[in-house]
């Protein structure tokens, strides 16, 4: 399945600032879970990328 984020480089920017920011992080590195920022980050794209997802295969049928 492909994910809209990789043939849109404005979300493949900010998903890769993420991770950039998530991997300096030191409360991110030293616990398990990621900080309550980057949590909320992550569900930013990934809420984003699952209504685009459906939207699609809801215009496909």
């Amino acid at each position: 399945m492909n994910y809209s984020f990789e043939n849109d480089s404005l979300r493949n920017e900010e998903l890769s600032r993420s991770l950039d920011s998530i991997v300096k992080c030191y409360q991110c590195l030293s616990n398990e879970n990621l900080c309550w920022f980057h949590s909320e980050s992550v569900k930013t794209v990934l809420i984003g990328e699952t209504r685009t997802t459906i939207s699609k295969l809801k215009n496909n049928r």
